[in-house]
């Protein structure tokens, strides 16, 4: 679980801060290797990280699997409101539900950010994703900040030596946002520059 969901816990900084925690938790459950690690999207960048850490250590990192994820790319984050931030972390966690949000005419502008915030909630509740009736706001509140927590760690990471665990990319045949082209076309989407063995690749149906 990514350190920084429950209140009172410290949100990573850095994917190297986010790997380091996660790292302490892997170590209590198997303190040598081999070691398997899998990763998400920013949550590739975080087993990524973690492999390079084991291996520096002398571990032995037996498969590293990253699954729709691009190569690290550090870029710039444009200033955003909290009112874009929320709206952009509800339009994330809908997608990945394969749903879109219908404002219906809704003027966001003129919204009240707290205002914004219990429509937001009453959006994900209706389609029973992460929140049960009852939560209260501030629980996604703290969701939208460990989200953009998340994305400027994803566009800040640049590590400093490649992998030398087999590596496999897994990578859904469709895109989730078709409007949104991946920045590195390429089949290993840039990974193979960071992989000293050849990397395999899986395309998966789906989005």
């Amino acid at each position: 679980e990514t350190p920084g969901f429950h209140q009172g816990e410290t949100i990573p900084d850095a994917i190297e801060a986010h790997a380091h925690a996660l790292l302490h938790v892997l170590e209590q459950q198997q303190p040598g290797g081999p070691y398997r690690l899998l990763g998400h999207s920013t949550g590739a960048l975080v087993a990524f990280e973690m492999a390079r850490r084991l291996e520096a250590r002398g571990e032995r990192v037996a498969q590293l699997v990253l699954v729709d994820c691009e190569s690290p790319q550090p870029s710039p984050l444009p200033l955003q409101s909290e009112q874009i931030q929320l709206l952009e972390t509800l339009e994330a966690l809908v997608m990945l539900g394969g749903e879109r949000i219908k404002y219906h005419g809704l003027t966001l502008a003129n919204m009240a950010l707290d205002e914004l915030y219990d429509w937001a909630m009453a959006e994900l509740q209706q389609r029973h994703i992460l929140f049960a009736p009852g939560t209260p706001v501030a629980a996604l509140k703290r969701l939208v900040a460990l989200y953009q927590a998340m994305v400027r760690n994803h566009c800040a990471y640049q590590p400093d030596s490649p992998v030398s665990a087999p590596t496999l990319l897994i990578q859904a045949q469709e895109l989730i946002d078709p409007t949104k082209p991946p920045s590195n076309p390429t089949p290993d989407c840039g990974w193979q520059a960071w992989c000293r063995q050849p990397i395999q690749i899986a395309i998966t149906p789906g989005n």
